[in-house]
């Protein structure tokens, strides 16, 4: 349900979920990724830093963790973090298509068309 209220805008309501939710299972990927986005997406800047430094070691194996950061980077204008971000969500999943696309924007962002492709 969190997710969807990210879809609809309702940033405020998908945090206070998502934050219950990882406060119970911090393991649970896909609400960490959920937690970080809707932090990133209300400018959160503070509280998306200490989510992320909060973000248990065994995260670094989730590209929906990678992907959310990528695309907080890519909210910050960080082109090179954005692009590593994306990266590892790739190598994790390679069949991930929002990660492969966000690596390829990036990646031509910083003048390396030849690595986007």
């Amino acid at each position: 349900m969190a997710l969807l209220d990210i879809q609809d805008g309702k940033l405020a309501a998908a945090e206070q979920t998502l934050r219950q939710v990882v406060t119970e299972d911090p393991q649970l990927w896909t609400a960490q990724a959920g937690l970080g986005t809707a932090l990133s997406l209300q400018d959160k800047l503070t509280e998306y830093d200490a989510w992320r430094a909060a973000l248990p070691a065994e995260a670094a194996t989730s590209s929906e963790v990678w992907l959310a950061r990528g695309l907080a980077a890519d909210r910050r204008m960080q082109p090179e973090i954005a692009a590593r971000c994306f990266i590892e969500a790739v190598r994790c999943d390679p069949d991930n298509l929002e990660a492969n696309q966000g690596a390829a924007r990036a990646l031509t962002a910083l003048n390396r068309a030849a690595d986007a492709a």
